[in-house]
């Protein structure tokens, strides 16, 4: 199928692959690195219900975006996913229940079935600094929905022969 095309901001999606291993034996690491992913939550408006929210979360650009991330997952084998920082666009990821909406449509309904958590890495970007506190309710989530780093990060994705710093 396809989705319908929006033109509003810019999302990016770059896809990496690596052979990890030596003498050419090992597993191929395919990287998807993303980012400006939480246009979402301009859609959660406290004084509309949220089944209003999420009808027109359906309509949006993050879900083409999504849409099509989930077929390069399918195809191309990817191993890890790149959250590279607005992830929760305008203001970060407030509290209470604007913020528990922004949480299901920028993150949970779009991207969380696509890899298990520890494939799924997330680093803030200015906007996720926006509200007071966006941060670390992102960084608490680590674990459960993604990995989560501040600024640098280092991860170690294949121990002792690869680490990569975002």
């Amino acid at each position: 199928g396809s989705m319908p095309v929006h033109r509003r901001g810019l999302h990016l999606v770059l896809a990496l692959g690596l052979l990890a291993g030596s003498e050419g034996h090992g597993e191929v690491l395919r990287w998807v690195l993303i980012g400006d992913t939480g246009s979402n939550c301009e859609y959660v408006d406290p004084d509309e219900p949220r089944d209003v929210w999420l009808e027109q979360i359906g309509r949006g650009q993050q879900a083409q975006v999504a849409y099509h991330l989930a077929q390069v997952v399918r195809e191309e084998d990817v191993r890890d996913i790149f959250f590279l920082g607005d992830n929760f666009y305008p203001d970060g990821l407030v509290q209470g229940p604007v913020g528990d909406a922004c949480l299901e449509l920028a993150f949970s309904a779009p991207y969380a079935d696509l890899l298990p958590p520890e494939h799924l890495h997330m680093v803030p970007g200015n906007h996720d600094y926006y509200t007071e506190g966006s941060v670390g309710r992102e960084a608490a989530l680590s674990g459960k929905l993604w990995t989560y780093s501040t600024r640098p990060a280092l991860l170690h994705l294949a121990p002792g022969l690869l680490d990569v710093v975002l």
